[in-house]
């Protein structure tokens, strides 16, 4: 499982429901650009010599889209059998999705079921997005298997019905809010060297996820991942590191993991 989002490169090879390997390096610049992998050839250098550095060996192969690449909708679609939803979703697309259909990929995935129907996440990027993410895994002798935006991994390993995580990685601040039967909200900013600037950053961009006075009165864990979980924050409201509070479904993790910088692996490993 191979997240490339967020300025990291992170692997993590699962075998049988069992975590066999994992490493996380800095991912440089020019690599990716705005989600969408321009230096293919290169990035794909970079993953073969990772994983072999790691001792990593798996061949069949899932990958993350940063969200930035994404365009995301949500459709309510009618109950019916589950079996019928792809054919009826793609007469939704053409509507919902702001993009012409001969030059996307487009998937989706059921966010919430009840007796009247189901609230369905749309997700398209555009074709030479997905192409070139294809060609990186050919080039690095991967079986690419499917491809997830980052965000409905991280949500599938956390499973709350409202999380909220900061990120950060070298070089930016993310703030992720995630609500079950909605899209995600992802926003980043430069990181700050000091960390109470830091803290002041990413709760300013969190009340940029807020939808109304209401929602920013409902108590909702937030979690640390990535290098923040190692740094002391002064922040203004309760933090807990994010590997603690995974959902128990993912596979089994070894001790001293940095599952805080795996979540996205892991949620892709959970995907059936």
């Amino acid at each position: 499982c191979l997240d490339f989002g967020f300025d990291r490169l992170a692997l993590l090879e699962v075998d049988a429901d069992e975590v066999t390997g994992w490493t996380v390096t800095d991912l440089p610049p020019h690599l990716v650009r705005n989600g969408d992998a321009v230096e293919a050839v290169q990035l794909a250098a970079l993953i073969k010599e990772t994983a072999k550095k790691a001792g990593l060996s798996a061949v069949r192969a899932r990958f993350t889209i940063p969200d930035e690449a994404a365009v995301f909708r949500l459709v309510d679609m009618p109950a019916m059998p589950r079996r019928h939803l792809g054919r009826a979703l793609a007469y939704m697309v053409d509507r919902e999705v702001p993009l012409p259909l001969d030059r996307i990929r487009w998937d989706w995935d059921i966010l919430d079921q009840t007796d009247i129907g189901y609230r369905i996440c749309v997700v398209a990027a555009w074709h030479d997005v997905i192409e070139r993410i294809q060609q990186v895994a050919a080039l690095a002798g991967l079986e690419l298997e499917l491809v997830e935006p980052r965000s409905l991994a991280i949500a599938r390993v956390l499973d709350g019905d409202r999380v909220i995580v900061f990120d950060a990685s070298r070089a930016r601040v993310q703030v992720l809010v995630l609500r079950r039967g909605v899209i995600p909200f992802v926003e980043q900013a430069p990181l700050p060297a000091d960390p109470k600037a830091c803290a002041l950053t990413l709760e300013r961009l969190l009340r940029r996820g807020y939808t109304s006075e209401e929602d920013a009165t409902i108590k909702s864990p937030i979690l640390l991942a990535g290098e923040l979980e190692e740094l002391f924050l002064p922040m203004s409201m309760p933090t807990i590191p994010a590997s603690q509070i995974l959902n128990g479904h993912p596979p089994r993790r070894a001790s001293g993991m940095p599952s805080g910088s795996l979540l996205a692996n892991l949620g892709l490993a959970m995907r059936g």
